[in-house]
């Protein structure tokens, strides 16, 4: 039973989480400042703490798996951070050539939610991996 919560909860997470800490100070530094310039700053802060988030979700999984699961992960982050870069590189050459300032916080935005993904993903694998434990 404990497991097919968890599959709930993986397939839809937005069932059993409130907002995020991370996402309520976004709302809260955009309510201050909603120009342009506010936007962008408030994804550059949410940025920095989604990478935080992730690092830690990524110790917290390391620690709770076996050789073989930490290679694999090992090697899937490297991956991921490969493809993220690579891709922060497209998002910023597409918005560059795009006329409008909203285009600025469109990109921001699509940077933020791409470290913002991989850490609530390393978050669930490692919640689950905590829950197989119990």
């Amino acid at each position: 039973m404990k497991y097919l919560a968890l599959i709930l909860l993986l397939i839809c997470p937005a069932l059993g989480q409130d907002k995020h800490p991370i996402d309520v100070q976004f709302d809260k530094d955009i309510d201050k400042n909603s120009s342009t310039h506010g936007m962008v700053a408030a994804y550059a802060n949410a940025l920095k703490s989604w990478d935080k988030e992730l690092n830690k979700h990524y110790q917290k999984l390391m620690a709770g798996l076996d050789a073989t699961g930490k290679a694999n992960l090992k090697g899937s982050q490297r991956a991921w951070i490969v493809y993220r870069d690579k891709e922060i590189h497209n998002i910023v050459e597409y918005y560059a050539k795009v006329e409008g300032t909203m285009f600025r916080t469109i990109s921001a935005a699509a940077r933020t939610n791409l470290t913002k993904n991989r850490a609530l993903s390393l978050s669930y694998m490692a919640d689950f991996v905590e829950i197989r434990k119990k």
